[in-house]
Protein backbone atom coordinates (compact mmCIF):
# COMPACT_ATOMS: atom_id res chain seq x y z
CA UNK A 1 0.00 0.00 0.00
CA UNK A 2 3.06 2.24 0.33
CA UNK A 3 2.11 3.21 3.87
CA UNK A 4 5.16 4.02 6.00
CA UNK A 5 5.69 2.28 9.27
CA UNK A 6 5.19 4.61 12.25
CA UNK A 7 8.59 3.59 13.65
CA UNK A 8 10.30 4.77 10.47
CA UNK A 9 8.60 8.15 10.69
CA UNK A 10 9.49 8.42 14.36
CA UNK A 11 13.13 7.58 13.67
CA UNK A 12 13.31 10.18 10.93
CA UNK A 13 11.71 12.75 13.20
CA UNK A 14 14.19 11.94 15.98
CA UNK A 15 17.15 12.15 13.59
CA UNK A 16 15.86 15.49 12.33
CA UNK A 17 15.43 16.80 15.88
CA UNK A 18 18.92 15.61 16.85
CA UNK A 19 20.46 17.24 13.81
CA UNK A 20 18.58 20.48 14.48
CA UNK A 21 19.89 20.59 18.05
CA UNK A 22 23.41 19.82 16.87
CA UNK A 23 23.20 22.59 14.28
CA UNK A 24 22.21 25.19 16.89
CA UNK A 25 24.81 23.96 19.38
CA UNK A 26 27.57 24.05 16.79
CA UNK A 27 26.64 27.57 15.74
CA UNK A 28 27.07 28.66 19.37
CA UNK A 29 30.41 26.86 19.62
CA UNK A 30 31.65 28.51 16.44
CA UNK A 31 30.60 31.93 17.72
CA UNK A 32 32.65 31.36 20.89
CA UNK A 33 35.67 30.39 18.79
CA UNK A 34 35.62 33.56 16.73
CA UNK A 35 37.42 35.42 19.53
CA UNK A 36 41.01 34.14 19.69
CA UNK A 37 42.99 34.78 22.91
CA UNK A 38 46.39 35.75 21.53
CA UNK A 39 49.25 35.97 24.00
CA UNK A 40 50.69 39.15 22.46
CA UNK A 41 50.00 41.54 19.63
CA UNK A 42 53.17 40.27 17.94
CA UNK A 43 51.80 36.73 17.99
CA UNK A 44 48.55 37.93 16.43
CA UNK A 45 50.43 39.80 13.70
CA UNK A 46 52.59 36.74 12.95
CA UNK A 47 49.52 34.52 12.66
CA UNK A 48 47.85 37.00 10.33
CA UNK A 49 50.98 37.11 8.18
CA UNK A 50 51.11 33.30 8.01
CA UNK A 51 47.41 33.06 7.09
CA UNK A 52 47.89 35.69 4.38
CA UNK A 53 50.66 33.55 2.87
CA UNK A 54 48.34 30.56 2.41
CA UNK A 55 46.44 29.84 -0.77
CA UNK A 56 42.64 29.74 -0.67
CA UNK A 57 42.69 25.93 -0.70
CA UNK A 58 45.28 25.84 2.09
CA UNK A 59 43.20 28.26 4.12
CA UNK A 60 40.23 25.90 3.77
CA UNK A 61 42.23 22.97 5.12
CA UNK A 62 43.70 25.02 7.98
CA UNK A 63 40.25 26.29 8.99
CA UNK A 64 38.83 22.77 8.86
CA UNK A 65 41.07 21.68 11.71
CA UNK A 66 38.09 22.96 13.71
CA UNK A 67 35.59 20.13 13.61
CA UNK A 68 32.74 22.55 14.35
CA UNK A 69 33.57 24.78 11.38
CA UNK A 70 34.13 21.78 9.09
CA UNK A 71 30.79 20.20 10.05
CA UNK A 72 28.89 23.44 9.49
CA UNK A 73 30.40 23.82 6.01
CA UNK A 74 28.80 20.49 5.11
CA UNK A 75 25.31 21.71 6.06
CA UNK A 76 23.46 23.40 3.22
CA UNK A 77 20.92 24.97 5.57
CA UNK A 78 23.17 26.21 8.39
CA UNK A 79 21.54 29.64 8.16
CA UNK A 80 24.81 31.57 8.48
CA UNK A 81 25.65 34.31 5.99
CA UNK A 82 28.42 33.93 3.43
CA UNK A 83 30.20 36.87 5.04
CA UNK A 84 30.06 35.23 8.47
CA UNK A 85 31.40 31.94 7.13
CA UNK A 86 34.24 33.72 5.32
CA UNK A 87 35.14 35.40 8.60
CA UNK A 88 34.85 32.07 10.40
CA UNK A 89 37.18 30.45 7.88
CA UNK A 90 39.76 33.16 8.51
CA UNK A 91 39.47 32.90 12.29
CA UNK A 92 39.63 29.09 12.39
CA UNK A 93 42.68 29.17 10.13
CA UNK A 94 44.22 31.75 12.44
CA UNK A 95 43.64 29.40 15.37
CA UNK A 96 45.62 26.71 13.57
CA UNK A 97 48.35 29.24 12.80
CA UNK A 98 48.47 30.22 16.46
CA UNK A 99 49.03 26.65 17.62
CA UNK A 100 51.95 26.28 15.23
CA UNK A 101 53.26 29.74 16.09
CA UNK A 102 53.53 28.73 19.75
CA UNK A 103 55.26 25.49 18.82
CA UNK A 104 57.74 27.29 16.55
CA UNK A 105 58.62 29.99 19.07
CA UNK A 106 56.88 32.76 17.15
CA UNK A 107 59.18 32.55 14.14
CA UNK A 108 57.28 33.44 10.96
CA UNK A 109 59.18 31.26 8.49
CA UNK A 110 59.16 28.19 10.71
CA UNK A 111 55.48 28.69 11.53
CA UNK A 112 54.52 29.01 7.86
CA UNK A 113 56.53 25.90 7.01
CA UNK A 114 54.90 23.97 9.87
CA UNK A 115 51.39 25.01 8.86
CA UNK A 116 51.98 24.02 5.24
CA UNK A 117 53.43 20.67 6.27
CA UNK A 118 50.44 20.01 8.55
CA UNK A 119 48.09 20.84 5.66
CA UNK A 120 49.89 18.36 3.42
CA UNK A 121 49.56 15.66 6.07
CA UNK A 122 45.83 16.33 6.38
CA UNK A 123 45.45 16.01 2.61
CA UNK A 124 47.72 12.96 2.38
CA UNK A 125 45.72 11.06 4.99
CA UNK A 126 42.42 12.60 3.85
CA UNK A 127 41.21 13.74 7.27
CA UNK A 128 37.92 14.89 5.69
CA UNK A 129 37.14 11.29 4.76
CA UNK A 130 38.39 9.93 8.09
CA UNK A 131 35.69 12.09 9.68
CA UNK A 132 33.01 11.64 7.02
CA UNK A 133 33.16 7.83 6.81
CA UNK A 134 31.26 7.63 10.10
CA UNK A 135 29.83 11.12 10.65
CA UNK A 136 27.91 11.11 7.36
CA UNK A 137 27.40 7.36 7.01
CA UNK A 138 23.66 7.80 6.38
CA UNK A 139 23.88 11.03 4.39
CA UNK A 140 22.99 10.53 0.69
CA UNK A 141 25.54 13.17 -0.29
CA UNK A 142 28.24 10.89 1.15
CA UNK A 143 27.40 7.45 -0.32
CA UNK A 144 29.49 4.55 1.08
CA UNK A 145 30.87 3.96 -2.41
CA UNK A 146 32.30 7.49 -2.63
CA UNK A 147 36.03 7.32 -3.25
CA UNK A 148 38.53 9.06 -1.00
CA UNK A 149 42.03 10.42 -1.60
CA UNK A 150 43.40 7.25 -0.04
CA UNK A 151 44.76 4.31 -2.03
CA UNK A 152 45.16 0.63 -1.22
CA UNK A 153 48.54 -1.09 -1.42
CA UNK A 154 47.54 -1.96 -5.01
CA UNK A 155 46.87 1.72 -5.75
CA UNK A 156 43.12 1.26 -5.92
CA UNK A 157 40.98 4.07 -4.49
CA UNK A 158 39.49 3.42 -1.05
CA UNK A 159 35.77 4.10 -0.63
CA UNK A 160 34.23 5.65 2.47
CA UNK A 161 32.74 2.28 3.35
CA UNK A 162 36.11 0.56 3.04
CA UNK A 163 37.78 3.27 5.11
CA UNK A 164 35.20 2.87 7.86
CA UNK A 165 35.65 -0.91 7.85
CA UNK A 166 39.42 -0.51 8.03
CA UNK A 167 39.20 1.80 11.05
CA UNK A 168 36.63 -0.36 12.82
CA UNK A 169 38.68 -3.53 12.30
CA UNK A 170 41.73 -1.82 13.79
CA UNK A 171 39.84 -0.56 16.84
CA UNK A 172 37.72 -3.66 17.45
CA UNK A 173 40.23 -6.39 16.73
CA UNK A 174 43.73 -5.00 17.10
CA UNK A 175 43.89 -2.03 19.49
CA UNK A 176 41.02 -0.51 21.41
CA UNK A 177 41.22 3.29 21.44
CA UNK A 178 38.43 5.54 22.60
CA UNK A 179 37.58 9.07 23.74
CA UNK A 180 35.94 8.53 27.12
CA UNK A 181 35.25 11.02 29.90
CA UNK A 182 36.91 14.37 30.49
CA UNK A 183 39.23 15.90 33.07
CA UNK A 184 38.38 18.47 35.71
CA UNK A 185 39.26 21.21 33.24
CA UNK A 186 36.98 19.58 30.63
CA UNK A 187 39.74 18.25 28.37
CA UNK A 188 38.57 15.06 26.62
CA UNK A 189 40.42 11.90 27.66
CA UNK A 190 41.86 9.55 25.04
CA UNK A 191 42.48 5.94 26.11
CA UNK A 192 44.89 3.77 24.16
CA UNK A 193 44.97 0.14 25.24
CA UNK A 194 47.66 -2.44 24.35
CA UNK A 195 47.68 -3.96 20.88
CA UNK A 196 46.52 -7.56 20.75
CA UNK A 197 47.91 -8.83 17.44
CA UNK A 198 51.48 -9.74 16.45
CA UNK A 199 53.65 -7.08 14.86
CA UNK A 200 53.64 -8.86 11.48
CA UNK A 201 49.85 -8.59 11.30
CA UNK A 202 49.87 -4.79 11.55
CA UNK A 203 48.31 -3.02 8.59
CA UNK A 204 50.43 0.12 8.75
CA UNK A 205 47.93 2.24 6.83
CA UNK A 206 45.03 1.15 9.06
CA UNK A 207 47.13 1.74 12.18
CA UNK A 208 47.78 5.37 11.25
CA UNK A 209 44.23 6.05 10.05
CA UNK A 210 42.66 4.61 13.22
CA UNK A 211 44.92 6.77 15.39
CA UNK A 212 44.00 9.84 13.33
CA UNK A 213 40.32 8.94 13.64
CA UNK A 214 40.51 8.81 17.43
CA UNK A 215 42.62 11.99 17.60
CA UNK A 216 40.04 13.83 15.49
CA UNK A 217 37.22 12.59 17.69
CA UNK A 218 39.10 13.81 20.77
CA UNK A 219 39.64 17.27 19.25
CA UNK A 220 35.96 17.42 18.27
CA UNK A 221 34.84 16.32 21.75
CA UNK A 222 36.95 18.90 23.58
CA UNK A 223 35.73 21.62 21.22
CA UNK A 224 32.13 20.60 21.89
CA UNK A 225 32.38 20.01 25.66
CA UNK A 226 34.10 23.34 26.32
CA UNK A 227 32.00 25.24 23.75
CA UNK A 228 35.18 26.05 21.85
CA UNK A 229 37.04 27.56 24.79
CA UNK A 230 39.70 24.85 25.12
CA UNK A 231 41.69 22.79 22.65
CA UNK A 232 43.88 20.34 24.56
CA UNK A 233 43.56 16.64 25.36
CA UNK A 234 44.52 14.19 28.08
CA UNK A 235 46.04 10.97 26.73
CA UNK A 236 46.19 7.72 28.71
CA UNK A 237 48.43 5.05 27.22
CA UNK A 238 47.71 1.83 29.07
CA UNK A 239 50.64 -0.61 29.01
CA UNK A 240 49.08 -2.98 31.55
CA UNK A 241 49.25 -6.39 29.86
CA UNK A 242 51.53 -5.05 27.11
CA UNK A 243 53.41 -7.60 25.02
CA UNK A 244 56.32 -6.35 22.91
CA UNK A 245 55.53 -9.07 20.34
CA UNK A 246 52.40 -7.06 19.50
CA UNK A 247 54.06 -3.67 19.13
CA UNK A 248 53.61 -1.85 15.80
CA UNK A 249 56.61 -2.09 13.43
CA UNK A 250 59.54 0.02 14.64
CA UNK A 251 59.78 1.78 11.25
CA UNK A 252 56.38 3.31 11.95
CA UNK A 253 57.51 5.04 15.14
CA UNK A 254 59.31 8.07 13.63
CA UNK A 255 56.68 8.45 10.89
CA UNK A 256 53.80 8.34 13.34
CA UNK A 257 55.52 10.58 15.91
CA UNK A 258 56.24 13.28 13.31
CA UNK A 259 52.72 13.09 11.92
CA UNK A 260 51.07 13.52 15.32
CA UNK A 261 53.46 16.28 16.38
CA UNK A 262 52.93 18.23 13.17
CA UNK A 263 49.20 17.64 12.70
CA UNK A 264 48.23 18.29 16.35
CA UNK A 265 50.49 21.02 17.74
CA UNK A 266 49.69 22.41 21.19
CA UNK A 267 46.94 19.83 21.70
CA UNK A 268 48.47 17.92 24.61
CA UNK A 269 47.42 18.81 28.14
CA UNK A 270 48.72 15.70 29.95
CA UNK A 271 50.16 12.35 28.83
CA UNK A 272 50.07 9.39 31.23
CA UNK A 273 51.80 6.07 30.61
CA UNK A 274 50.39 3.28 32.78
CA UNK A 275 53.04 0.60 33.50
CA UNK A 276 55.40 1.86 30.78
CA UNK A 277 57.50 -0.81 29.10
CA UNK A 278 61.29 -1.01 29.37
CA UNK A 279 61.56 -0.05 25.70
CA UNK A 280 59.49 3.10 26.24
CA UNK A 281 61.55 4.13 29.25
CA UNK A 282 64.75 3.63 27.25
CA UNK A 283 63.50 5.79 24.38
CA UNK A 284 62.29 8.45 26.79
CA UNK A 285 65.65 8.60 28.58
CA UNK A 286 67.36 9.15 25.23
CA UNK A 287 65.10 12.00 24.13
CA UNK A 288 64.60 13.53 27.59
CA UNK A 289 67.50 16.04 27.29
CA UNK A 290 65.94 17.40 24.09
CA UNK A 291 62.47 17.95 25.52
CA UNK A 292 61.46 21.40 26.66
CA UNK A 293 60.52 21.99 30.27
CA UNK A 294 56.84 22.51 29.46
CA UNK A 295 56.70 19.21 27.55
CA UNK A 296 58.40 17.31 30.37
CA UNK A 297 55.83 18.61 32.83
CA UNK A 298 53.02 17.07 30.77
CA UNK A 299 54.40 13.51 30.79
CA UNK A 300 53.85 11.16 33.72
CA UNK A 301 54.97 7.54 34.05
CA UNK A 302 52.74 5.56 36.38
CA UNK A 303 54.16 2.34 37.82
CA UNK A 304 52.16 -0.01 40.03
CA UNK A 305 49.22 1.39 38.06
CA UNK A 306 46.70 -1.15 39.36
CA UNK A 307 47.13 0.00 42.98
CA UNK A 308 44.14 1.95 44.29
CA UNK A 309 46.48 4.18 46.31
CA UNK A 310 48.64 4.95 43.28
CA UNK A 311 45.58 5.73 41.16
CA UNK A 312 44.27 8.12 43.80
CA UNK A 313 47.61 9.88 44.18
CA UNK A 314 48.02 10.24 40.41
CA UNK A 315 44.56 11.00 39.09
CA UNK A 316 42.44 12.47 41.90
CA UNK A 317 43.44 15.99 40.86
CA UNK A 318 42.96 15.22 37.16
CA UNK A 319 39.51 13.66 36.85
CA UNK A 320 36.36 13.17 38.93
CA UNK A 321 34.91 9.73 39.64
CA UNK A 322 31.98 10.41 37.35
CA UNK A 323 34.29 10.91 34.35
CA UNK A 324 36.91 8.28 35.22
CA UNK A 325 37.25 4.64 34.25
CA UNK A 326 38.51 2.13 36.83
CA UNK A 327 41.88 2.35 35.06
CA UNK A 328 42.27 5.81 36.59
CA UNK A 329 40.34 5.75 39.86
CA UNK A 330 39.00 2.94 42.01
CA UNK A 331 35.23 3.19 41.69
CA UNK A 332 35.43 5.13 38.42
CA UNK A 333 31.89 5.29 37.08
CA UNK A 334 32.71 4.79 33.39
CA UNK A 335 33.01 1.05 33.80
CA UNK A 336 30.96 -0.54 31.02
CA UNK A 337 32.92 -2.81 28.63
CA UNK A 338 34.12 -1.21 25.40
CA UNK A 339 32.15 -1.93 22.26
CA UNK A 340 34.03 -0.47 19.32
CA UNK A 341 31.31 -1.30 16.81
CA UNK A 342 28.83 0.68 18.89
CA UNK A 343 31.32 3.55 19.22
CA UNK A 344 32.10 3.82 15.52
CA UNK A 345 28.60 3.16 14.18
CA UNK A 346 26.28 4.79 16.70
CA UNK A 347 28.05 7.40 18.85
CA UNK A 348 28.18 10.81 17.09
CA UNK A 349 31.69 11.85 16.15
CA UNK A 350 31.93 14.71 18.66
CA UNK A 351 30.34 12.81 21.55
CA UNK A 352 32.27 10.89 24.23
CA UNK A 353 31.93 7.10 24.36
CA UNK A 354 29.51 7.22 27.31
CA UNK A 355 27.58 10.21 25.99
Amino acid sequence: SGKKEPSTDMNRQKNGDDRGRQLEEFKRVLENMMDIPYETSIQKATCAKVAAALSSDELDVAASTSYTYWWLTKQKDHGLSDEYMRDARQQMAMRECKRHCIGEGGDFKRTLSAVKEAIQYRLQYDIDSVRACTEFANDPTYPPSMTTRLLTTNNNPVSLNELKAMILDELANKQAMVVRGYGKEQHAIVYKHPRTVPTKETDEHAFILANLYVAERAVAATEYITKGRKEKLIVIFNFVGYDSANAPPSRLEPIFAKLMRRAYPERLERFFFLEPSFWLRLVYNIIYPFLGYETRKKITFVTNATSAEKKLATFSDVVDLGQATPHLLEGGELSSPLNMEQYVNNVPFHILYDG
